[in-house]
């Protein structure tokens, strides 16, 4: 679980259910704007902006514009980055 993950995904008209990660979650927002909740409490995202998203909090994510959102993705275990406690 230590290794990291990556994606690289493009959304022009998407919204991913509620879910929780076992592995923080950096996401880096290189077009677009994105609407998501994290722990039940709405956030945006604009272009260009870097997110790190905490191992077993719910999230979510839709597209706010019909141009959609291109991100990145790179998924980090405990042996990367150890939980606050």
């Amino acid at each position: 679980m230590g290794s990291p993950r990556s994606s690289t995904p493009t959304f022009a008209d998407h919204a991913h259910p509620a879910h929780t990660h076992d592995t923080w979650d950096l996401m880096i927002l290189d077009d677009g704007s994105v609407d998501f909740a994290l722990d039940h409490r709405r956030h945006g995202a604009g272009r260009t902006s870097v997110l790190l998203l905490p191992p077993g909090v719910p999230q979510d994510g839709r597209t706010v514009t019909e141009a959609g959102f291109r991100m990145r993705n790179l998924y980090l275990g405990g042996s990367v980055l150890t939980p606050p406690t």
